[in-house]
């Protein structure tokens, strides 16, 4: 019964969540212990029609060959969403995304996405090369999160950026503090806004800056934030900002 944990989520919180989002799921494994939420993840599962097995909780770690598993609920999912470059050129409303550039972790890819869904972004922008691929380690890192958001993936980086700027937008590039930066909180951030945070040993490479209009850091004591944090922290101080205009 070993299965791969390729498309396999864990945890009551994540399924329930992925469920509720509309998600599509193929077939469910929940123990025989039931609690509050199992018991709401299984009357959802037999509304919308999904195979639901009960097993043991020794089960569960057999079906993905993980014997340190502590979860109730296993479901396997159909691959995420992920939307071609074109859906950025194709919205009419003003609109904001966090450009993850070259971000390697899956962790951190994960925790990025859940604060681009928690401070209202519009979606997060990935690239096809030197980034982390949409995993279920970047999916359980996002709490669920990455059932509503945006994911757009795209080509070229440098000709995407260039194609963002016809097409109205204002890129934020983000760097630790430099004379040709400016803080976060006096930054006016425009309605249609790009913010890039880079590599998390080597942050944006110089073309990459050079594409940017404005280049924005964080003030702090200490000038090597973990790249996930820094992107709460910025995306905060836009949501803040903007709802006050």
């Amino acid at each position: 019964m070993n299965m791969s944990k390729q498309n396999k989520i864990f945890g009551a919180k994540l399924v329930l969540e992925y469920l509720q989002s509309g998600g599509s799921i193929a077939k469910i494994w929940i123990t025989k212990t039931i609690n509050n939420r199992v018991k709401e993840i299984e009357e959802l599962a037999r509304k919308k029609k999904i195979p639901l097995n009960k097993v043991e909780k020794r089960e569960l770690n057999k079906i993905v060959g993980d014997n340190e598993l502590n979860k109730s609920v296993i479901a396997e999912i159909a691959p995420i969403d992920i939307k071609e470059e074109k859906f950025l050129y194709e919205q009419e409303k003003d609109a904001s995304y966090l450009f993850a550039v070259n971000i390697e972790d899956p962790h951190n890819l994960g925790a990025m996405i859940r604060s681009v869904h928690a401070f209202g972004l519009n979606g997060v922008i990935i690239s096809n090369r030197n980034t982390s691929s949409v995993t279920d380690t970047v999916v359980r890192s996002s709490a669920g999160a990455i059932f509503k958001t945006n994911v757009i993936r795209v080509g070229n980086i440098s000709t995407c950026l260039k194609k963002l700027k016809e097409n109205g937008y204002w890129l934020y590039g983000t760097e630790v503090e430099s004379e040709n930066s400016e803080e976060i909180q006096k930054v006016d951030f425009d309605k249609k806004s790009v913010i890039l945070l880079g590599n998390e040993g080597k942050g944006l490479g110089p073309s990459i800056k050079k594409a940017c209009d404005f280049m924005i850091h964080i003030p702090c004591l200490f000038n090597s934030l973990n790249v996930s944090v820094a992107t709460g922290i910025i995306l905060s101080s836009v949501y803040q900002q903007q709802r006050s205009k």
